[in-house]
């Protein structure tokens, strides 16, 4: 349901809305797992992931979910299990979704400057995920 949410909400390269679309279960699933997995909230989880790299659909992304497989392996690209992983230690640093996803994309609980997405507009787009969400 939050993948369908998160597409309706954005405007989404071509592209990179056939791979979702042509992945939306294993996309969905792997999520689904990893979140429960790790203990971390599945919109969450699909938020930062696609911000990241589009669920691993971006060019360049090897579908990787915005995380490597470890801190040895920097450029090698992990998937869900590796995203929800670093969400997990972000809310246990951090305590918070905006905690959680700023560690996650810098490394600490407030980001100064980053190339790319902020925190702060994962938030707002988790928060309209959510409200669409509600009944």
């Amino acid at each position: 349901m939050f993948l369908v949410i998160l597409m309706s909400l954005l405007h989404v390269r071509a592209d990179y809305a056939a791979c979702i679309r042509r992945n939306q279960t294993r996309i969905a699933d792997s999520a689904n797992r990893s979140a429960e997995r790790f203990d971390v909230p599945v919109d969450v989880l699909l938020t930062v992931a696609y911000l990241e790299s589009h669920l691993g659909c971006a060019n360049g992304s090897g579908g990787c979910w915005g995380a490597p497989i470890n801190r040895s392996h920097r450029n090698q690209a992990g998937g869900s299990d590796q995203a929800a992983a670093a969400l997990a230690w972000g809310y246990a640093r951090c305590g918070s979704d905006l905690g959680a996803i700023s560690h996650f994309r810098c490394g600490l609980c407030t980001c100064r400057r980053l190339r790319g997405y902020t925190p702060a507009q994962a938030i707002n787009l988790l928060t309209r995920i959510r409200e669409r969400a509600t009944p």
